[in-house]
């Protein structure tokens, strides 16, 4: 079966793209506490204290990482902030296994847990409530984040999550179906069957289904309801 896919293009590279920081911004999410400082002199090279700095600021922002992606504009002031020139910084240069064990560290110093199998498991029932209650995939993605921040755990990609939706949104479909067969007599199967069948052998017949309402296009106004304790009989 397809995967469900709710979020545009658009949509979905903008929650898996790092904030967009104003000036002011830019002072309050990558402010150097001590703590962080303690971390940065365990680190060797410009480009890995500059690079963490950012992964902290963008985590602290939206609680959530964005692999190796920054901002010309951010990769400046945490140079300039950290005493370099943005020259002696070489963002293409920071590997992935430097930024798998910089995002532990910084999942320890900020508190927050890793967003794994168990915490996928502990969602599902959130998930399953929200499908019931036919929530919009969009809304019940929103909610999903606020769960997380609340439990102070990262939050994954715009993918990861909309796959735990989608898995969760099929699974309900394939119980509604198998309830249905479950239920349906013989000869309630074979009417509903009927319904799909088109009205006419021509290519633009339509099917049963869609001729049972039938919308006015009346302009006038309809009666007003009346109730009945105001009706008053002669």
């Amino acid at each position: 079966m397809p995967r469900m896919k709710f979020l545009t293009t658009t949509e979905q590279q903008a929650f898996d793209s790092p904030p967009e920081f104003n000036a002011s911004e830019r002072k309050r999410f990558f402010v150097i506490t001590d703590g962080l400082q303690k971390i940065l002199d365990s680190l060797k090279t410009p480009t890995n204290q500059v690079c963490f700095v950012l992964s902290v600021g963008y985590f602290r922002a939206a609680k959530r990482f964005f692999s190796r992606q920054f901002r010309e504009a951010d990769v400046r002031f945490v140079a300039a902030r950290l005493g370099y020139i943005p020259e002696v910084v070489g963002v293409e240069e920071y590997e992935k296994s430097r930024f798998t064990r910089h995002r532990n560290q910084i999942l320890d110093y900020l508190g927050y847990g890793v967003f794994d199998a168990a915490v996928a498991n502990e969602l599902t029932p959130h998930i399953r409530s929200m499908v019931r209650a036919r929530m919009a995939p969009k809304f019940i993605l929103a909610r999903l984040v606020e769960i997380l921040e609340s439990a102070k755990t990262e939050v994954p990609s715009a993918r990861i999550l909309a796959e735990l939706i989608g898995d969760e949104t099929q699974r309900h479909e394939a119980e509604l179906s198998a309830l249905l067969i479950n239920e349906l007599t013989s000869k309630q199967r074979a009417l509903l069957n009927d319904l799909f069948d088109k009205e006419g052998d021509s290519d633009a017949s339509r099917m049963k289904l869609t001729l049972l309402k039938r919308f006015s296009q009346s302009t006038k106004p309809r009666n007003p309801f009346v109730p009945m304790h105001l009706i008053v009989v002669n």
